[in-house]
């Protein structure tokens, strides 16, 4: 490392600052307070780029790290194979799985394999070249994360043996990730129209998981991460529903760390 590395003669330290691209809105926060926050009046690409860029254009004396909701990001579970023994080849395995899965071309889509995960499976985070390109413009940002997964990691290194469902809940929109004995088993975002429709489809992924899993799973809760957007859920009585839905009766709000 430079002796330089980090100093700047002459000029105040940059303070840090989050931009969180949520389903349907886009805000900046710093550590006291909410800076801006934008609707998104469209769903698409075409609506979140220009206020995305607009807010870090705006607010370019931030070291920003950008929180993603799962909405602009598809996660996908690589179970082990023998044969992948470089990174290239799980990088094709998981472009091979995503055009399984979604039936469309990864040529627009950026495929990131995360590292240090549990297990042997591997997990890949695949999200638009076009969205990560319009962040990367902008020096300033420091990182890009699914938010959802960084609350996986929390929940984990808290809970290693952990069994149920981690849900973000947000204005017309979940993202529900399923775990048994601290193994990631299924992704799933999905858009509701109401509490009552969120819930049966938590309902069935997991009654999926349980159906696929040959050894008991034991005690299992439920765990609500915070939305990435401030916008009205009334995440109370749609947490009791997910939590009847799913046959919980443990339930718990998940801190993520700084």
């Amino acid at each position: 490392m430079r002796i330089s590395d980090g100093l700047r003669f002459g000029r105040p330290p940059r303070r840090s600052a989050q931009l969180c691209i949520g389903a349907s809105s886009v805000s900046l926060r710093t550590k006291d307070a909410e800076l801006e926050h934008r609707s998104l009046h469209e769903i698409g690409l075409a609506a979140v780029r220009p206020v995305a860029d607009a807010l870090l254009t705006a607010h370019r004396q931030f070291h920003t790290n950008v929180q993603l909701s799962c909405a602009w990001a598809r996660v996908l579970i690589l179970p082990a194979l023998a044969q992948l023994t470089r990174e290239e080849r799980w990088r094709n395995y998981a472009r091979a799985r995503f055009e399984q899965i979604y039936a469309a071309s990864a040529q627009d889509w950026d495929i990131q394999l995360a590292g240090n995960w549990p297990g042997k499976d591997r997990v890949a985070v695949v999200w638009p070249t076009a969205l990560r390109e319009a962040l990367a413009a902008h020096a300033h940002v420091r990182s890009v994360r699914v938010g959802l997964l960084e609350h996986l990691g929390v929940l984990l290194a808290q809970m290693p043996s952990f069994s149920g469902c981690l849900a973000q809940i947000e204005s017309g929109g979940a993202g529900l990730l399923f775990v048994v004995a601290g193994r990631l088993c299924r992704v799933r975002w999905c858009r509701f129209e109401d509490a009552e429709g969120l819930a049966a489809t938590a309902g069935a992924e997991w009654a999926g998981v349980q159906a696929l899993e040959s050894a008991e799973i034991g005690e299992a809760a439920l765990a609500l991460t915070s939305a990435l957007s401030q916008d009205k859920v009334d995440q109370p009585r749609t947490a009791k529903l997910l939590a009847s839905r799913l046959g919980i009766s443990r339930a718990f709000s998940l801190s993520q760390s700084a």
